[in-house]
């Protein structure tokens, strides 16, 4: 949702605390300083938590870094893994503390834009801090109005599929792992399908999420 730090004060009784820890990474938000919904792709691996396979805490970012960096543009977080296994929605950031980022790498828009980022605290997330997972399918929503998971569509038969999906995912990195298989530079799901599909035949792994 789209609320100030006074406006989230108000509604909630609880004041809009910048983590100490962030500072390095920007600055607070002013009292009348709105801050949108965010949205964070935290890895096809990283979405086990949030989709009930990994009985690990789950958090925004990889475990073990201080922090994790947002976005409010949707669109930037459905990589092609998000696209299968879904994204998370943060409807009320201000919750955890974030700052404007100050980043040396920003990502960039549809249009060519550079998109403002806001630096979060990686702490494991808990039901009161309002992040929910979404699926591709949800987003052309009205973010601004939305607060909690209860204002969205049903999405169980969504997430029954992303789910599947991802266990698909895991067990197909599970078969590489055990053929001996070198780790490919970066996510498996972001690799083109030529160079998986190439992976999985030179190491004689059926494919199970990766397209024949």
């Amino acid at each position: 949702m789209l609320e100030t730090p006074q406006q989230f004060e108000r509604r909630t009784g609880k004041a809009y605390r910048p983590d100490p820890a962030l500072k390095a990474f920007g600055r607070p938000l002013k009292g009348d300083e709105a801050l949108r919904t965010q949205f964070r792709f935290p890895g096809a691996c990283g979405m086990a938590s949030f989709l009930g396979l990994d009985a690990s805490p789950p958090t925004l970012g990889p475990v073990g870094q201080e922090h994790a960096w947002l976005t409010d543009q949707i669109e930037h977080s459905f990589s092609n893994g998000a696209r299968h296994v879904g994204t998370l929605a943060v409807l009320q950031p201000l919750r955890f503390g974030p700052l404007r980022g100050e980043y040396d790498r920003p990502p960039i828009g549809k249009n060519g834009e550079t998109l403002p980022v806001w630096a979060f605290p990686n702490r494991p997330v808990t039901p009161d801090d309002a992040v929910v997972w979404i699926p591709a399918t949800l987003s052309d929503l009205p973010w601004d109005f939305i607060a909690d998971a209860s204002d969205l569509p049903d999405v169980s038969t969504e997430r029954d599929e992303a789910t599947e999906q991802l266990r698909r995912y895991r067990e197909e990195l599970s078969a590489l792992k055990g053929a001996g298989a070198v780790p490919v530079a970066g996510a498996w799901s972001e690799i083109s399908l030529e160079t998986r599909q190439a992976t999985l035949e030179r190491h004689r792994v059926p494919p199970v999420w990766t397209p024949r």
